[in-house]
C-alpha cells in the first residue's frame, strides 16, 4: 500500500506538520458504496417522505401514525435488501446475490409502477393498493395525495401519480439500473 505526502499543514507560526494519506484506486469499500447508494438513498427518501412533512411535495399529516409505521415498517425492510445482497455478493465474489438483488429491486420498481401507473394510464387498481385500509384506491388517493405536487394531466376522474412518487420511481429506476449493471460486472 502506497503512502504519498498529502502536504504540510502549517497550525500555529513555527510549528509544522506533515500530513500522510494512504494513496490507492478505489477501493472496494467505495466500489461496493456507490452501488449500495443507490439503493440506500431511495430508501431514506421513502421513509423520509413517508414520515416528515414536506407539504406540499408530501401529505403526512392525513395519514395515520398506524399507516405511516406499516408502509415503513413493511417497505423499507424489502427496498434494503437488495443493498445486503450487493454487499454479500461482494463478499462472497459471487454473482448470484448480486442477480437476486438486482431482481429484488425490479419487482420493486415494478410494484410501484403497477401501484400508481395503472390506475392513472388504465384505472385498474392493484389488489394490494389499499393494504387494508378499508377504503378504495380513490379514496385513499383522494385523502391523502390529492393535495401534493401533481404535474399530470387528468384523465377523467382517476387518481394521479404525485411528484413524490414520481422521484421515488425514477429512484427506484436508477438502483435497479446501478444493481443490474453491479450483477453483470462482477
Amino acid at each position: 500500500m502506497a503512502v504519498r505526502l498529502r502536504g504540510i499543514l502549517r497550525t500555529h507560526p513555527g510549528v509544522t506538520a506533515v500530513v500522510a494519506t494512504k494513496s490507492v484506486s478505489p477501493t472496494v469499500a467505495q466500489q461496493i458504496a456507490d452501488r449500495i447508494g443507490p439503493p440506500l438513498l431511495t430508501v431514506a427518501y421513502f421513509a423520509m417522505t413517508t414520515l416528515v412533512d414536506l407539504a406540499p411535495l408530501n401529505n403526512v399529516t392525513a395519514a395515520t401514525r398506524r399507516e405511516k409505521t406499516i408502509e415503513v415498517a413493511v417497505n423499507a425492510p424489502v427496498m434494503t435488501l437488495p443493498a445486503v445482497l450487493v454487499l454479500v455478493a461482494a463478499t462472497l465474489h459471487t454473482v448470484v446475490p448480486a442477480y437476486a438483488a438486482a431482481g429484488l429491486e425490479l419487482l420493486i420498481v415494478l410494484g410501484g409502477l403497477a401501484l400508481w401507473w395503472l390506475p392513472y394510464l388504465a384505472g385498474v387498481t392493484v389488489p394490494w393498493a389499499t393494504a387494508g385500509t378499508g377504503e378504495t384506491w380513490a379514496q385513499l388517493h383522494a385523502r391523502t395525495y390529492a393535495r401534493t405536487i401533481v404535474v399530470l394531466p387528468r384523465i377523467g376522474n382517476r387518481p394521479r401519480p404525485n411528484l413524490e412518487h414520481m422521484i421515488l420511481h425514477s429512484l427506484l429506476l436508477a438502483a435497479a439500473a446501478v444493481t443490474f449493471a453491479y450483477a453483470s460486472n462482477i
